[in-house]
């Protein structure tokens, strides 16, 4: 006997917030690995990759099925739609894990990464990913504005305080160059996983609507 609807809907909900979970988990671990020059960190997040995908495509699947089956209207439709763009943004985060990995892994410099800058960026970045899908699950738009406010915070700490600080080094020292290269590599990956998560609150508000976000 087929599921009930809201079973499946029930079910995929459980699976995005446990995904998302991964995702972000993998995210920590390549920074990490990043900041400490942890190679078997790296490693390990990018020997998680191909099993990450492989279930968020499944889930992205599993909604397209439910779609095809159900032919919801309105809301519903809405809700579908919604997961299989919120799978697609946790591929594209869960794709800058692995860069952040790789920028240590291809490396030929040794140096301290330990830097504030990123580890920061990193911590709001995770907030604002979880916030993002825990306002997905509760269909919370109150949460839309929190959102924002995190994503201008780190655009601040990235446009203003990190470049200054890069900009710095190089006039400290202009071999830091290549230093200051892949720390600003890093500190876009970031970027890229918290602009992703803070473009979803339209999707998120036209979930709840049924109105684009003006």
């Amino acid at each position: 006997m087929p599921k009930k609807f809201d079973d499946i809907i029930n079910d995929i909900d459980k699976k995005v917030e446990f995904l998302g979970n991964v995702v972000v988990k993998n995210l920590n671990l390549s920074v990490e690995g990043y900041c400490s020059s942890k190679e078997e960190l790296c490693n390990l997040v990018i020997s998680k990759n191909d099993e990450i995908i492989k279930n968020l495509e499944s889930l992205e699947m599993y909604a397209v099925k439910a779609l095809c089956l159900y032919r919801p209207v309105s809301k519903d439709l809405r809700k579908l739609l919604t997961i299989i763009k919120l799978c697609s943004m946790l591929e594209k985060i869960e794709e800058c894990a692995v860069k952040i990995s790789l920028v240590l892994l291809n490396s030929k410099f040794n140096f301290d990464r330990n830097d504030k800058y990123i580890r920061k960026m990193s911590s709001l970045t995770n907030d604002i990913i979880l916030l993002t899908i825990s306002s997905y699950i509760n269909e919370d738009i109150d949460k839309i504005n929190e959102i924002y406010i995190t994503h201008k915070n780190i655009e601040k700490i990235f446009y203003e305080e990190f470049q200054r600080y890069l900009a710095r080094k190089i006039f400290e020292d202009v071999f830091n160059v290549a230093i200051v290269n892949e720390l600003t590599n890093v500190g876009k990956y970031l970027e890229r996983c918290e602009n992703s998560a803070n473009d979803f609150r339209k999707e998120i508000y036209f979930l709840v609507t049924g109105k684009k976000m003006t």
